[in-house]
């Protein structure tokens, strides 16, 4: 099968793409390259399916898209060498267009399907690994490479900018292993701390990296980091604000108004208002990333109580559809970076960036857990089984690597590059991601296996009672979603009666002719065994 699609793609490359349609029409050029990206989602796509269908856990959609992606790319570097260079465009990157389009809609989508009883079920864990596993992940790996470089190499690495490393690194992205879980129905404690580490990790790592490279080319001083620090805090709560603010004016538009007869118009709302948070906070330059997320918590569990049944199935499947879609592409971009880059390869930087990921990621997981424990009854503590996958789990992924295209490209406010080893950084950052994809989750569902780890659990019956649930049902849900007393609901209310009128007419119609019927059914009641004799 490999030997045909590569044999495809070369003719779609070297036959169907002459390279004077380059120079005859640019239009063309670019429909071509869109046809070919088209063809290559479809073909990951149906693998998936395939995959799926025969159970086969060796590997997921995310990294079959790397492989296509890394075959395509292969393929245009041969032809590129060859004097083809039609399609050459197909490898350049654009970190706006992943940010401003393809990042957003991932981001909202996993905020705006998050069950709370998933999320609240292990609130402590999660803000324990998101919040102070990034950091200790940071700064031990940072160290690692600061030690290594200073120490065993004649070319140090300056101290920030292995911290900026750490930073970009920390950001996990387990969305092979998740899929595994869900298809599983693993253990409800294991999966509510990944998921939930997984939807607020991100967010902070985007976050500490921009407060780390703000601090480059600045002294070390005391009061830098006491300045980083609140810079976290207010970047991260401020864009948190804006994201709610936006959910609040949203759920209230929906609740006041009669949109709920506008399907159509209730699914293009909850679009514009999700983006509308994000180019907010980007714009005052907060995170987009954090207030689009929690956005997208607030809109799933608030606004949607507000829409209409058909607008509320469209909405959900929409975001899924879109950010499936986009985040396969992402994926699929990533195989071909490969050939994308001027690389600069350093085997000793990968070789022990890659044992101080595994190394972070442990100092992060593991005293955590102990810790967290120590606050919980012996039943819900996370056992040892556990933590040992909530490691194997830390997979990097697409905002790593995204986040390393930035690094490379920072500037200072004279022009002049942030990081001296930006390219090296990328490059190392690219094998990472390539690595904990392919191998780590696609073993992943072995070592569920090996660990003994129960699977059959139905992550649908779960309730979460507290005080966050009562919070919620005594004041919030009051505060923002629809009630029986809103004027739209006794409108409602009177269409249906009217529309219930005729309907009771006819019925009361149908009652009389049956009451006078019961007479003659009677007589022929009496009659029918005189008839049998």
């Amino acid at each position: 099968y490999k030997g045909i699609f590569s044999i495809i793609l070369s003719l779609l490359l070297f036959i169907c793409l002459p390279n004077n349609v380059a120079a005859n029409d640019e239009s063309k050029t670019d429909t071509w390259i869109l046809t070919l990206y088209c063809i290559l989602l479809i073909l990951v796509f149906l693998t998936a399916y395939v995959l799926h269908e025969t159970k086969f856990h060796a590997i997921h959609e995310s990294g079959a898209a790397i492989i296509f992606g890394g075959t395509v790319g292969f393929i245009v570097f041969l032809a590129s060498i060859s004097g083809v260079t039609i399609l050459k465009s197909v490898l350049n990157f654009e970190k706006e267009f992943f940010f401003l389009v393809l990042l957003p809609p991932i981001i909202f989508e996993s905020g705006f399907t998050l069950r709370r009883q998933y999320f609240f079920r292990n609130l402590g864990s999660v803000i324990t690994f998101s919040f102070a596993g990034t950091l200790i992940s940071t700064l031990s790996f940072g160290a690692i490479i600061y030690f290594y470089r200073y120490f065993l190499t004649s070319n140090p690495i300056p101290i920030l900018e292995c911290m900026t490393f750490g930073s970009l690194i920390s950001a996990t992205d387990p969305v092979t292993v998740l899929a595994i879980f869900k298809e599983l129905q693993v253990d409800i404690d294991l999966y509510s701390n990944v998921f939930g580490e997984s939807v607020l990790n991100d967010a902070v790592a985007i976050v500490l990296y921009s407060t780390v490279v703000k601090m480059i080319g600045a002294p070390i001083t005391v009061t830098s980091f006491i300045k980083a620090g609140l810079n976290f805090l207010v970047i991260f709560f401020g864009s948190l604000a804006i994201g709610a603010i936006v959910a609040l004016l949203a759920c209230w538009l929906f609740k006041y108004t009669k949109l709920r007869n506008h399907p159509t118009l209730e699914v293009a709302l909850m679009i514009l208002f999700a983006y509308t948070s994000y180019f907010i906070a980007d714009g005052v330059w907060f995170s987009g990333i954090v207030s689009i997320l929690f956005n997208g918590m607030a809109m799933g569990h608030f606004a949607a109580p507000n829409l209409s049944n058909e607008a509320n199935a469209i909405t959900t499947h929409v975001f899924q559809a879109i950010a499936s879609l986009f985040e396969t592409f992402v994926f699929l971009y990533l195989g071909l970076a490969i050939f994308s880059f001027n690389h600069e390869y350093n085997v000793g930087l990968i070789f022990v960036s890659i044992f101080a990921c595994l190394i972070s990621r442990a100092l992060n997981i593991f005293p955590l857990s102990a810790l967290v424990n120590c606050g919980r009854r012996p039943e819900r503590r996370i056992k040892a089984k556990h933590q040992f996958m909530l490691w194997y789990a830390g997979l990097r992924g697409a905002i790593a690597f995204v986040l390393a295209v930035s690094a490379k490209d920072e500037r200072s406010s004279s022009g002049e590059k942030l990081l001296l080893y930006g390219e090296e950084i990328l490059t190392t950052t690219l094998v990472i991601v390539l690595v904990t994809v392919i191998l780590l989750g696609g073993s992943s569902f072995k070592m569920i296996q090996l660990l003994g780890i129960k699977i059959g659990h139905n992550p649908e019956d779960i309730e979460f009672e507290g005080v966050i649930s009562t919070v919620e049902k005594d004041f919030l849900r009051p505060l923002l979603n629809r009630t029986e007393d809103n004027d739209y609901d006794s409108d409602e209310a009177n269409l249906n009666q009217i529309q219930m009128k005729p309907i009771q007419s006819i019925q009361s119609t149908q009652l009389e002719t049956k009451k006078e019927q019961e007479p003659i059914q009677q007589n022929l009641n009496l009659i029918s065994p005189l008839l049998d004799e």
